[in-house]
């Protein structure tokens, strides 16, 4: 996962929906500093958030994890580094 292309993406998808980033912060008990650092890539949500992040966003994990969208033009098969084969669905 990108942190900073995953960053871009929540902020993007947030504007989108036309939230502030005390908005979602408020929903996720943590501070608009925390979806900020996020949002620049400096830092990740914890990952019992994720669930939460994306139904405020309206998107799935799927996307949020590449941190874009992905329909079925532009599946992506990629290794990962213990050699498995990952592929994400949209």
């Amino acid at each position: 996962m990108d942190q900073k292309k995953t960053g871009r993406f929540i902020a993007q998808m947030r504007k989108q929906q036309n939230l502030t980033q005390r908005e979602p912060a408020d929903s996720l008990g943590v501070s608009n500093k925390t979806v900020s650092k996020w949002e620049y890539g400096n830092g990740m949500p914890e990952l019992s958030c994720m669930k939460s992040i994306c139904c405020i966003l309206k998107i799935s994990l799927n996307k949020l994890f590449p941190g874009e969208k992905l329909n079925g033009a532009n599946y992506k098969m990629t290794y990962n580094p213990i050699g498995k084969i990952d592929i994400i669905l949209s």
